[in-house]
C-alpha cells in the first residue's frame, strides 16, 4: 500500500469515528494543562470551531427568518478565550447541578451565550 493510499485510508476512518460531545470532566482535565500543550491547542480549537458553528447557525436561522439561538451585538467578534470564559462562567456557577444533569460543553455554551446575549422580545 502506498503512502498516499495509507493517509486516505486513515483519513477516512477518521471521518467515520463517531462524534462525541465533551463532557465536563474531559474538559476539566484539559483546562489544567500547560496552555502550550497539544491538548491546550485542540481544546483552543475546538471551543473557537464550536463557537463559529452556533453562530453560523444563528445566521442560517436569520436568513430564514426563525427566531436566532442568541442575539450578539453586531459588532461583536467572539474568540475561543470568549468562549472559554462563558463555559467557565456557568461552571463556576452550577458545576455540580450541570455535571448531574450530564450536560455537554456544548450545551453549556449554547446556554451560557444564550443568557449573555439574549434576543430582544424574549
Amino acid at each position: 500500500m502506498t503512502l498516499s493510499r495509507l493517509a486516505a485510508l486513515l483519513l477516512a476512518l477518521n471521518l467515520l469515528a463517531p462524534a462525541q460531545a465533551m463532557d465536563i470532566e474531559t474538559y476539566d482535565k484539559q483546562v489544567k494543562l500547560p496552555p502550550s500543550s497539544a491538548a491546550q491547542v485542540r481544546l483552543t480549537s475546538y471551543l473557537l470551531g464550536l463557537g463559529e458553528g452556533l453562530r453560523l447557525a444563528n445566521t442560517a436561522l436569520r436568513a430564514r427568518g426563525e427566531p436566532e439561538f442568541f442575539c450578539t451585538p453586531e459588532n461583536a467578534n467572539l474568540f475561543a478565550a470568549d468562549y472559554r470564559r462563558l463555559i467557565d462562567g456557568a461552571l463556576a456557577g452550577a458545576r455540580a447541578t450541570l455535571y448531574n444533569q450530564q450536560q455537554s460543553i456544548e450545551q453549556i455554551l449554547l446556554k451560557a451565550l444564550q443568557d449573555t446575549y439574549p434576543c430582544p422580545g424574549r
